[in-house]
C-alpha cells in the first residue's frame, strides 16, 4: 500500500511555488516558475489495485493570485478499506505572491491510531514548526516524534499538498524552456524527504477507455530523515508517473506506479467541492 500512503504526500497540488532541496541539512531556496492564477479546482479520484477499488480521494485547490488554499480527503474502500481503515483530511494555506507557506494540517485515523499533525511555516527564517497530537499518547511521546527532524532539515521546505501543485507549475515551466528536472524539499510534520520530478513532454495515453494527449512527469521520492527503518523500505525510491491534461490547466488525469501499486484516475470535476458517491 506504499503508493496509497504516499499519495497524500505528493498528490496534493496547490498552484503555489516550491523550494529546491539538497539531501543534506538546510534546503536551498529555489525560484518557482510563474503560474497563471487559478481560482478554484475540485476533483475526485478513484484508486484501483489489482482490479479492486482501493480508495477514493478528493482534491480542491484555490488560488486568487494573493493567497492559496488546498484541501485533500482520502478514504480507503472495499476489502482494502476494511483492512486499513484509513481516513485522512489535509489542508494547506499560504501566500501566493510573494510565495510564503502558512500552515498545513492533517487529521487521520486508521486501525491503529488517531492523530493530528499541524505545521506552521515562519515567515522570517523559513522554518517549519510541527505540533503532533495522538489520541491515547502522552505529550512526551509526541514531542519525541516532533524532534526527529531537527531545524536545519525543516527550513525552507513545503508541505505535501503544496508539493504536488508545484509539480504542475514545473511542467508549465518546462514547456516554456525551463529545466526538465527539479527537486522539492518536503516536510509533513514528522518526516523530511526529497521529491524529484522529471518532465517527459507530450504523449498519447488511454485513460478509462478514452484516448488523451497528456504531459508525463515521473516523480521519485527519497527519504531524508525522520523515517523508521521499516518505513524506509516502503518509501525508498517510490516512483510513479503523473499524466497531466494538455488543455493549459495541467489537471492530473492519472497516476501510475512504476512497479507494484494502485492506479489512480480522475473520475470527476465538480463546480464545488466533490463528494464521494454513497458517503453521507
Amino acid at each position: 500500500m506504499r503508493v496509497l500512503c504516499f499519495f497524500p504526500v505528493i498528490f496534493i497540488a496547490a498552484l503555489a511555488p516550491a523550494h529546491g532541496a539538497g539531501t543534506g541539512g538546510e534546503a536551498a531556496t529555489a525560484k518557482l516558475p510563474a503560474q497563471e492564477i487559478t481560482k478554484q479546482t475540485h476533483m475526485r479520484f478513484e484508486a484501483y489495485w489489482g482490479g479492486l477499488h482501493a480508495a477514493n480521494f478528493l482534491l480542491s485547490t484555490s488560488d486568487d493570485g494573493k493567497r492559496y488554499e488546498n484541501s485533500f480527503f482520502l478514504k480507503t474502500h472495499g476489502i482494502i478499506g476494511w483492512f486499513l481503515r484509513l481516513k485522512l483530511t489535509a489542508t494547506s494555506r499560504g501566500l501566493s505572491s510573494p510565495f510564503q507557506p502558512g500552515d498545513y494540517r492533517v487529521d487521520y485515523t486508521n486501525r491503529l491510531r488517531e492523530r493530528t499533525v499541524k505545521v506552521s511555516f515562519a515567515a522570517d527564517d523559513g522554518r517549519a514548526v510541527p505540533t503532533i497530537t495522538t489520541l491515547g499518547a502522552t505529550r512526551a511521546d509526541d514531542l519525541e516524534k516532533e524532534a526527529k527532524v531537527p531545524p536545519p532539515y525543516r527550513t525552507n521546505v513545503i508541505d505535501p499538498i503544496t508539493a504536488l501543485i508545484a509539480t504542475f507549475r514545473h511542467a508549465r515551466d518546462s514547456l516554456n524552456g525551463g529545466d526538465k528536472e527539479f527537486v522539492l524539499a518536503v516536510y509533513d510534520g514528522r518526516r523530511r524527504f526529497d521529491l524529484k520530478g522529471e518532465f517527459f513532454g507530450k504523449e498519447e495515453r488511454i485513460i478509462l477507455g478514452q484516448k488523451h494527449e497528456v504531459y508525463r512527469i515521473r516523480l521519485t521520492n527519497t527519504p531524508i530523515i525522520g523515517f523508521k527503518d521499516s518505513h524506509k523500505v516502503m518509501w525508498n525510491d517510490t516512483v510513479f508517473d503523473m499524466y497531466l491534461s494538455t488543455d493549459g490547466r495541467f489537471i492530473p488525469l492519472q497516476f501510475v506506479p512504476v512497479g507494484m501499486g494502485p492506479v489512480m484516475n480522475l473520475v470527476e470535476e465538480c463546480s464545488k467541492p466533490c463528494e464521494i458517491p454513497g458517503e453521507d
